[in-house]
């Protein structure tokens, strides 16, 4: 159910990585993972536990496409992608070696419970990310109520458009529309 959840957190991620402040949904969903792992921990239902490590497994997946999102907006991506997969195999690696001899004769929460503590001490890395890195930048448009009356012609109303790319492309196909047309009405001539 975690992997599941955790490898579908991409999906959803294609709607809104362009359009919220990244930082904000970085600490939204680090917060989310600490309280579902507290959550987890103190729940007595299997159901429950379910459902709440699905829910934390999305935030915490969410939270791997802003990280390795951003490692390709750097200097380097190739550079910090290999960074993310050896600290990620690291403390696996770790948690391997550790988490059975730390954990041998306790229950399941006392894992959740160190992994809430290590989510949060990773919270203040939060606000590294500035939070519109991913946005879109849209190019401004002239009003048409400053152009001239006397000089608005199609041209003029389409370059002030937003929607000009997407009336350009699907009216006269960019500036290939002539060389679509000229073969049609050549033999008019």
């Amino acid at each position: 159910m975690e992997l599941a959840c955790f490898s579908l957190a991409t999906l959803p991620a294609y709607l809104w990585l362009r359009r919220a402040n990244v930082r904000t949904v970085t600490i939204l969903c680090t917060v989310l993972v600490v309280l579902g792992n507290l959550l987890s921990a103190w729940t007595t239902s299997f159901e429950a536990l379910l459902v709440i490590r699905a829910l934390t497994s999305l935030a915490a997946g969410s939270i791997t496409v802003i990280l390795l999102s951003l490692s390709g907006k750097t200097s380097n991506p190739s550079r910090a992608y290999g960074i993310f997969v050896v600290t990620q195999l690291a403390m696996g690696a770790v948690i391997l070696l550790v988490f059975p001899a730390l954990y041998a004769g306790k229950t399941a929460a006392s894992v959740y419970l160190t992994i809430a503590i290590l989510m949060a001490l990773t919270l203040p890395a939060a606000w590294c990310v500035q939070g519109h890195e991913f946005k879109r930048r849209t190019k401004r448009f002239r009003p048409l109520s400053k152009v001239h009356p006397r000089k608005i012609s199609s041209s003029s109303v389409l370059r002030s458009s937003p929607y000009s790319v997407f009336i350009l492309r699907w009216v006269g196909f960019g500036r290939s529309w002539q060389k679509l047309v000229t073969p049609v009405t050549s033999h008019l001539k």
